[in-house]
């Protein structure tokens, strides 16, 4: 399955914003000065967010920059700011870990030395 979060990165984002900004100018070409406008304001800031993000993850060591997760929807993200996630799922919340990719995954976390954090987020369908 191929990772379909691209958007996990703000640079990924800016260009799909771009794409949409283009296809909304093809759409409505009357307005394409007012889209223009707005589309150009918010690729800015997804390319001001993309560049933070980069300068506040540079800061801390790589080795530090690990994170446990449930799913492994966070590659984009990963790649662009190097940071390394842990997931016993694959890319699909729909599928459950097996019992092989759970002792995989300790295998892995054992040697990590971290600070431990948890929270949880909701999965609740419609949210």
């Amino acid at each position: 399955m191929t990772d379909p979060h691209a958007w996990n990165s703000a640079a990924n984002g800016a260009l799909y914003a771009q794409n949409i900004l283009s296809g909304l100018v093809k759409a409505d070409p009357e307005d394409k000065a007012a889209l223009e406008v707005s589309g150009k304001r918010y690729i800015g800031q997804l390319n001001e967010i993309h560049g933070w993000a980069k300068n506040q993850f540079s800061t801390i060591p790589l080795a530090k920059r690990k994170v446990l997760t449930s799913h492994d929807a966070f590659g984009y993200f990963g790649r662009a700011y190097g940071v390394t996630f842990l997931a016993p799922q694959g890319l699909s919340s729909e599928s459950e870990a097996s019992a092989a990719q759970v002792a995989a995954l300790i295998k892995q976390i054992k040697p990590i030395t971290c600070t431990p954090g948890l929270w949880r987020t909701s999965s609740i369908r419609g949210w």
